[in-house]
């Protein structure tokens, strides 16, 4: 309910709540959330619906500096050539991120695909996925 009234929309356009634990090397490609992608021309091939349009991912835990980051390999705040966008988990902070682009919403922003880095042996990484749809998810409730 806290995510929906953030962005201004419905508790029921929130999917369930996905908690995720990287450990051991686990981490996740390069993806988009609101379809996949062309590895080859890093863009958006197909939206699957629901359509995510919004991502919030709250960390739930630190991790040492430059492991588990959250990366934008397209976006590079310091130019073309500049290392991309990556966000490093902080226990109680949140990530969030528009899935369209605001100059036309039934477009995907293919400047949010990103990726989670590796966590090593003996670290964790733990978070919380909350996906805010345009659908009404309330008939998927139990």
């Amino acid at each position: 309910a806290r995510a929906a009234e953030l962005v201004g929309m419905q508790t029921h356009n929130v999917e369930g709540l996905q908690v995720v634990s990287y450990t051991d090397g686990q981490k996740f490609e390069t993806h988009h959330d609101i379809g996949p992608i062309d590895d080859a021309c890093e863009h958006v091939v197909n939206v699957v619906p629901p359509r995510r349009i919004i991502t919030l991912f709250v960390y739930l835990n630190d991790t040492p500096p430059g492991v588990g980051t959250t990366n934008f390999p397209l976006v590079k705040p310091d130019g073309p050539e500049g290392e991309c966008l990556k966000v490093q988990p902080v226990r109680g902070r949140a990530l969030m991120f528009c899935n369209v682009k605001v100059e036309d919403p039934s477009e995907p922003d293919d400047r949010v695909i990103h990726c989670a880095t590796a966590v090593p042996s003996g670290m964790k990484k733990l978070g919380v996925n909350i996906w805010i749809t345009d659908s009404n998810l309330a008939p998927c409730a139990l």
